[in-house]
């Protein structure tokens, strides 16, 4: 499909580099075709930060075909995606050392800049985007971005979505193991009024035997702008659902039998999701210096996963059943002042409240396992909260051209409680006020060269719905961990083209120009341009 305006002088905005430096004085490399906003007003961008930042435009990801939308960041340098492919546990992107087994994969995720992982770290909500609905991807490496706290271990990835313009772009692919996919993608905006719509459904056999997946994705975006291009306001909306069938984790000898195959006590393994996202967004420009953005989120989590690990017939470890409820409501705000052309200053508060519960049961062995019959053992049934608070505050100081400095602080304080299926009630560990200091320097021996150095801290707390996290009776005190980050790079251009600001003003984005190239058959494992013979991956 075609969209239904646009404009050369809109076009021209663009820019059009497959990878090039952002600009002078920073250490951004952008991957494809990415819209930039004038600096001199608004909120810092993230190309501000002086670290490892890598932003991919929509160019280089809706014409992808995957089965999950964190496998785009893969196009990135320096990413792992730890691939699961387990009904609807999927996999996860990490860098920095980090992997993504287990629950804990220290990045933090955001989708429209708001927090999105659950309260373990794991990623899930990326699950509902798609790739037609994704304008750019950020993703920030290292331990100086003084903008978050929680799960910002190793940095944070940011997926922004199409806000503004007109356009109707959709696509249908049908591929390998029966996989069948729609997405359309609606923006209509005229005057001061934007709205945004997309719908997605994605049904697959899977590879493997048992593998069955069925998913859709709807969301709303309304955003208001007053004459002056001073204020907009805006709401965001999405609703996800996911039910999929697990295959089940195989020993050697059925690998070796069968890639394919479902052993048959696995039969009664899947997972039932859902997921809800509402957020309202109010950013102001006070004046030609100031800048005020508002974000408040309400986040939700729905789980039913149903798992046999192994066939070992004693006890009943292997044969379990998880169930997650989450709830999470929060806010962030942040003001930019630009006080002078040698000096910035940026701050910004968050708060976040979770109330969760989390249930665990456990089966006696059966072929397959009978998750309808009473379980043998309860081993959670837990209710808990955490609460979050942060601040940060940097200076951007440029007293020479060439030079940027930026000193940051952070700190965050947590605090909840946790009430346990025998009764007993816990406080969260007390982990006091912790201190994020962070310093980031860069040079520009040309107007194409930068080098940069970094310094900074982040942190980790445990999470969980009891002990450790959680001060049960006998629970020994801990501190957070301290993750001290380094960081000396370079960057360069290859073309002397620049980031240029949109004739649209500062707060519209371009109308979009759609690329919809003829499907290729998606995999049920990796990414499309590699073959199905090398995609049979029976688990991860």
């Amino acid at each position: 499909m075609k969209a239904t305006s646009a404009s050369l002088a809109v076009m021209t905005a663009l820019v059009t580099l497959q990878i090039h430096a952002a600009s002078s004085g920073n250490s951004t490399v952008s991957l494809g075709s990415v819209y930039v906003t004038p600096e001199a007003s608004g909120t810092l961008r993230t190309d501000s930060i002086l670290t490892s930042v890598d932003i991919m435009g929509s160019d280089k990801i809706e014409d992808k075909n995957v089965m999950n939308s964190w496998e785009l960041v893969g196009q990135m340098p320096g990413i792992q995606l730890t691939e699961t492919r387990m009904g609807a546990e999927s996999g996860k992107v990490t860098f920095r050392a980090f992997n993504g087994e287990g629950y804990i994969n220290g990045i933090k995720t955001l989708i429209d800049g708001v927090p999105s992982n659950v309260n373990s770290g794991n990623q899930r909500f990326i699950d509902m985007i798609f790739p037609l609905d994704i304008d750019y991807i950020e993703v920030v490496r290292g331990t100086n971005d003084p903008r978050y706290g929680l799960h910002n271990i190793g940095g944070n990835i940011n997926f922004a979505t199409r806000q503004g313009g007109n356009y109707t772009d959709g696509r249908l692919t049908y591929g390998s193991f029966n996989t069948r996919e729609f997405q359309l993608a609606v923006g209509h905006e005229e005057g001061n009024f934007a709205q945004n719509y997309f719908l997605a459904k994605q049904d697959s056999d899977g590879f493997r035997d048992h593998s069955n997946s069925n998913k859709y994705s709807l969301g709303g975006k309304w955003f208001v702008t007053d004459d002056e291009q001073t204020m907009k306001l805006g709401v965001i909306a999405r609703l996800y659902h996911h039910q999929a069938e697990e295959p089940g984790f195989l020993t050697a000898q059925e690998l070796a039998a069968s890639r394919s195959q479902s052993p048959e006590k696995n039969a009664n393994d899947g997972d039932d999701r859902d997921m809800k996202h509402l957020s309202a967004h109010a950013d102001f420009q006070l004046s030609d210096d100031l800048s005020l953005s508002n974000k408040l989120y309400y986040n939700s989590y729905d789980d039913d996963r149903t798992v046999t690990f192994t066939s070992y017939p004693v006890g009943n470890a292997p044969r379990q059943r998880r169930q997650w409820e989450e709830r999470q409501t929060g806010v962030l705000s942040n003001l930019t002042w630009r006080a002078h052309e040698m000096l910035t200053l940026d701050g910004g508060i968050n708060y976040e409240q979770q109330n969760n519960e989390y249930r665990r049961y456990r089966y006696n062995f059966a072929i397959p396992t009978d998750f309808d019959a009473p379980p043998a053992r309860t081993q959670n049934d837990d209710s808990y909260t955490l609460y979050n608070t942060g601040a940060y505050a940097q200076a951007i100081i440029q007293p020479i051209e060439q030079l940027k400095i930026i000193p940051a602080y952070r700190v965050d304080k947590f605090s909840g409680n946790t009430e346990l299926m025998n009764g007993e009630k816990a406080e969260l560990q007390d982990y006091g006020w912790i201190e994020q200091p962070k310093l980031s320097v860069v040079y520009s021996i040309t107007p194409d060269i930068n080098v940069y150095a970094n310094w900074g801290r982040t942190f980790q707390i445990l999470t969980g719905s009891t002990a450790p996290a959680y001060m049960t009776a006998g629970q020994a005190s801990y501190k957070p961990s301290i993750n001290t980050g380094k960081e000396v790079g370079g960057s360069s251009s290859r073309s002397l083209a620049r980031k240029r600001a949109s004739p649209c003003g500062n707060r519209k984005p371009p109308t979009k120009w759609p690329t919809c190239p003829a499907p290729a058959p998606p995999s049920a494992w990796v990414k499309p341009s590699v073959a199905a013979s090398t995609c049979n991956s029976p688990h991860n």
